[in-house]
């Protein structure tokens, strides 16, 4: 019984940890979409639309899989 509460202790502790891990590259990847779109406005060339749709593209793409790696920590 004593080496079964054990196993799963150290089996807690390495899931809260990979969670914080887990945790903090989520934050890094909401840091980085609030820079890429908070400096979007300094895109004013319009000869470069093609790369801003591309752009825009990607950012959509992101916010989908942030919006799901944010149902799982909820």
């Amino acid at each position: 019984m004593e080496a079964t509460m054990q196993g799963l202790e150290k089996q807690k502790e390495v899931m809260t940890k990979q969670m914080e891990l887990e945790q903090e590259e989520f934050n890094e990847t909401l840091e980085n979409m609030i820079m890429t779109v908070g400096g979007f406005s300094s895109n004013d060339n319009i000869d470069k639309y093609m790369d801003y749709a591309k752009m825009v593209d990607d950012i959509e793409i992101k916010l989908a899989e942030c919006q799901e790696t944010a149902r799982m920590y909820n």
